[in-house]
């Protein structure tokens, strides 16, 4: 039991930390933002080779990180890029596509930029100003179409974002591991739901999150270092990974593909189960992407993989590295 308790904190810790090191990246690359916003229709797109191109200015006390990772249903992968606090789309190959939300002079428009999703029709779900917990829907060319706060009255009053995930219907689930709650919307900002708890009877902190078709909701508890599944209406349907369980260490990241089979990094691993938990085979993703906490998997299964806050990996549905990506070679 003392084992499990150990790893348990271990694992809340080495995650805390991680995910401290992108809300420093954050906070620094913030200082240096312009507050003028410019509108989401002057869109600044580029055909480029590298994640990020900033100029010299641009990186004068900017740090290189990227916050979230989606795919969509052709293929392309979403990044949020924070030291430019924009969206980047990408080919399988890693090749710039767009860059939604830049300014002429650079600046992003998205400050704080955090997880994104992808909607079936293109609809693109970004959170941004993670203080002030936002959300912004963009349109598949990259426009911004609507905006909204997350709840911010009463007990959530300091609601951080941590994850951001679709059904297939496209409502927008939200986890927040300060507050300990999940929030379920509709595609306008409506609150629809929500569970959790800071006041509950155990003590969890909700961070990545996925929905299978089903509309079931799959949360990595990162306090007790497992994975918890809910129903469709937010009731617990227990825990279906866990070290115990299921042999985890320090579980990372949470994807899921269309068959509804998860994926959790786990120190240098990234294993693979059925929807209630039953192992399908695991890969050594290598020492560059250990503690990875960024996953995303395309509809045709190949798995991305962000290596710490940095970098990407693109590997195949059988763990094939196919290949990396970086904002770091100027």
């Amino acid at each position: 039991m003392a084992d499990r308790r150990y790893c348990r904190h271990i694992a809340f810790v080495c995650t805390g930390i991680l995910c401290g090191i992108t809300l420093a990246v954050n906070i620094g690359a913030s200082k240096k933002t312009s507050s003028s916003l410019v509108d989401a229709k002057s869109q600044d797109c580029e055909n480029v080779s590298k994640l990020v191109t900033p100029t010299e200015g641009e990186q004068r006390g900017r740090a290189h990180y990227i916050g979230g990772i989606a795919t969509d249903a052709k293929g392309y992968v979403y990044v949020t890029e924070g030291a430019l606090a924009t969206v980047a789309k990408l080919d399988p190959s890693g090749k710039i596509i767009a860059r939604f939300g830049r300014s002429p002079k650079g600046i992003g428009r998205y400050d704080k930029i955090g997880g994104i999703a992808v909607g079936a029709d293109g609809n693109i779900y970004v959170m941004y100003n993670l203080w002030q917990s936002k959300i912004a829907k963009l349109n598949s060319q990259g426009e911004q179409v609507a905006e909204w706060s997350l709840c911010v009255s009463g007990d959530d009053a300091d609601t951080y974002p941590t994850s951001i995930a679709l059904d297939k219907e496209d409502h927008v689930y939200v986890s927040s591991g300060p507050t300990e709650v999940v929030q379920k919307y509709d595609t306008s900002g409506k609150l629809l739901a929500k569970w959790g708890s800071r006041t509950g009877k155990e003590q969890w902190m909700p961070g990545p999150l996925v929905v299978d078709s089903k509309g079931n909701v799959y949360v990595h508890d990162v306090y007790n270092a497992c994975i918890r599944k809910y129903t469709p209406s937010g009731e617990s349907a227990g825990i279906i990974l866990s070290p115990k369980k299921s042999g985890l260490n320090f579980p990372g990241g949470l994807a899921i593909d269309a068959n509804d089979n998860l994926y959790v990094s786990d120190l240098q691993f990234i294993r693979r189960f059925d929807c209630n938990g039953k192992p399908l085979g695991k890969w050594d993703a290598g020492k560059e992407a250990f503690l990875a906490t960024l996953l995303a998997v395309s509809r045709s299964g190949d798995v991305y993989v962000c290596e710490g806050v940095y970098n990407v990996i693109h590997f195949s549905s059988s763990g094939k590295v196919m290949g990396r990506w970086t904002n770091l070679d100027e």
